[in-house]
């Protein structure tokens, strides 16, 4: 039996679950909102 507790296991899984979505890492806050949301600029 597993010594791993529900909470590890837990975050394995959103591991295993996040990298298999392959979202690409964007680090500069306006590139990402424009990835996530699409381009806003009409103010």
């Amino acid at each position: 039996m597993s010594a791993r507790t529900d909470g590890e296991r837990a975050s394995q899984h959103l591991a295993r679950t996040i990298k298999s979505l392959n979202i690409p890492v964007v680090k500069d806050q306006k590139k990402a909102e424009r990835f996530l949301f699409g381009d806003d600029s009409e103010d």
